[in-house]
């Protein structure tokens, strides 16, 4: 049985976290299991979760996606700027 890649998307557009959304629900053994529109909200979220793969946006005024970074952990969670 193969799980499913559990996806987290990070962008502070309601309409891009949609279309990325809608895209990655394309895929099978994806599941998205969380998105946050700010750094602040992605801290949290990550903080309380360990995803496969973070979809980030860098730019997020008045913070940066790189920020973000030092919440994931990389010897488990992928990310795509």
């Amino acid at each position: 049985m193969m799980y499913p890649i559990r996806i987290v998307i990070v962008d502070d557009e309601r309409l891009v976290r949609r279309d990325i959304a809608s895209v990655v629900k394309e895929f099978p053994n994806t599941e998205i299991i969380g998105e946050a529109d700010s750094v602040e909200a992605a801290e949290q979220l990550l903080s309380a979760m360990t995803p496969d793969l973070v979809l980030l946006d860098i730019h997020m005024p008045p913070r940066s996606g790189f920020d973000v970074v030092e919440y994931i952990q990389p010897e488990t969670t992928d990310v795509v700027f």
